[in-house]
């Protein structure tokens, strides 16, 4: 019966120390919590796209606005290189994104600054940036997918023979158009040459002929 008792008491002793040894660190280990800086996800520059889907700047050289400003032009060529360009913005390699960032921004500003001449060399123009950022993007894949990148440079191949054949076809107009305004100045030499010194003489403009065309036939330039 004593050794019962004496092992019964020993078993409650120590239960009785575990008990108090976890009510000491229990405090202790919150209080250790609570004074220890928190572990924070590095911050994320996001921007909102004009369908709502957000796109991470990640870039120290473009800022969220500028971003955006991308990011819709890119819709703009082609809804579908969005769904393309999202992920690998989201991935934050500032390398990639800005290679892949200043390759937009470059079309972005050439777009800008070209007059086309119709709708249909804008569409093939367009065609072509377009398929300029698909091959930066698989340019950005690790390891690369050559037989897309051949195909995609293949396709941007013949776009650009396209828009040469369209340039050329507008140069061959425009080479029309002056051999008629040659043909039609000689056959009006007189009258020109005629006008001209009168002008040089008097230095007044002559007045314009209401039943003239527009393009003043007799004009010297």
């Amino acid at each position: 019966m004593t050794k019962f008792v004496t092992k019964t008491g020993q078993f409650f002793a120590i239960v009785a120390a575990v008990t108090a040894l976890l009510f000491v660190c229990g405090p202790a280990t919150a209080a250790e919590r609570k004074g220890a800086p928190e572990k924070k996800a590095p911050p994320v520059a996001t921007t909102s796209a004009g369908t709502g889907e957000e796109f991470a700047a990640c870039s120290p050289d473009y800022s969220d606005k500028q971003i955006l400003a991308m990011a819709k032009f890119v819709g703009q060529l082609s809804p579908e290189l969005v769904l393309k360009v999202r992920p690998i913005l989201l991935k934050c390699d500032f390398k990639v994104n800005d290679r892949l960032l200043t390759t937009i921004a470059e079309i972005q500003d050439e777009m800008d600054e070209i007059e086309f001449a119709s709708p249909e060399q804008e569409k093939e123009f367009r065609q072509e940036k377009a398929k300029e950022i698909e091959i930066q993007i698989v340019l950005t894949q690790k390891p690369i997918n050559q037989a897309e990148l051949k195909k995609l440079v293949g396709d941007l191949f013949e776009i650009r023979q396209k828009n040469m054949k369209s340039a050329l076809a507008d140069l061959e107009k425009q080479v029309e158009l002056i051999k008629k305004r040659i043909e039609e100045r000689q056959k009006l030499k007189d009258r020109i040459t005629e006008r001209k010194a009168k002008e040089l003489v008097t230095g007044e403009q002559p007045e314009a002929d209401d039943k003239e065309p527009p393009n003043d036939p007799l004009a010297w330039d």
